[in-house]
């Protein structure tokens, strides 16, 4: 094996290991310690007009990566009221504020970036049910510093009615509802859901550049040949 080849692998595998030693790096938590949530108290979601006067009401918490990352997984809790045991969990991106914003200055666009679908994994409102973990494998890249939006909607027809539980303590970062008393526009509203997001960290280009910097010094020791003659005397 050639010594460029020997080196860039091993430069490689130096690079990948450190990103694979940060795989599932949380990107963003409200949960209380033990992944605790609050039991008895959560944001409606809804597509029951006889039990929640909505034909459709959603709810969406948001959160903002401090660093670039690419999604690993959503993990919520909600718990079924009444209806068919059925729920959509979508990732979306952020739009400007459409009739009240809160101060993070926007609201879910309805642009979905990943879509996942539950049947049949919720537990009932009220007890400590196991968080829904939703594994993304479409792997999109979180954006340092960019707002994005997880929303919890109940499937069309379902007849779902059911409570995405709230954080511990009471998170007020963004939030927002659609349906309901807000009516068919999205609006911010106060207290979050509990929720968890996972990443894989993406390497900027410091990282690279210091890997190709140490590549190219190893390959000019090799290549330079170092003079081992005297002068005479």
């Amino acid at each position: 094996m050639g010594l460029v080849r020997r080196v860039l692998l091993t430069f490689s595998a130096i690079l990948w290991s450190s990103i694979a030693a940060q795989a599932g790096t949380v990107v963003y938590s409200n949960l209380g310690p033990g992944d605790t949530y609050n039991v008895g108290q959560g944001a409606t979601i809804c597509n029951d007009l006889a039990a929640c006067f909505a034909v459709d009401e959603d709810f969406a918490v948001g959160f903002m990566p401090s660093a670039t990352y690419r999604l690993d997984s959503i993990s919520l809790p909600v718990g079924l009221a009444e209806g068919l045991n059925l729920l959509d969990v979508l990732l979306e991106t952020n739009s400007p504020c459409q009739v009240t914003c809160g101060s993070w200055g926007g609201l879910p666009s309805n642009s979905v970036i990943e879509a996942f679908q539950f049947s049949n994994a919720m537990g009932p409102f009220g007890a400590a049910n196991p968080l829904l973990v939703a594994t993304s494998t479409v792997r999109p890249i979180l954006q340092a510093n960019t707002l994005y939006w997880v929303v919890a909607d109940a499937i069309d027809g379902s007849g779902t009615s059911a409570a995405w539980n709230g954080s511990v303590p009471l998170n007020l970062g963004p939030a927002a509802q659609i349906g309901g008393s807000g009516g068919s526009q999205w609006v911010a509203v106060a207290g979050q859901g509990a929720l968890r997001v996972t990443g894989d960290p993406v390497p900027g280009p410091a990282s690279i550049t210091l890997v190709g910097f140490g590549l190219a010094i190893l390959l000019w020791v090799h290549v330079v040949p170092v003079s081992t003659d005297r002068a005479s005397g």
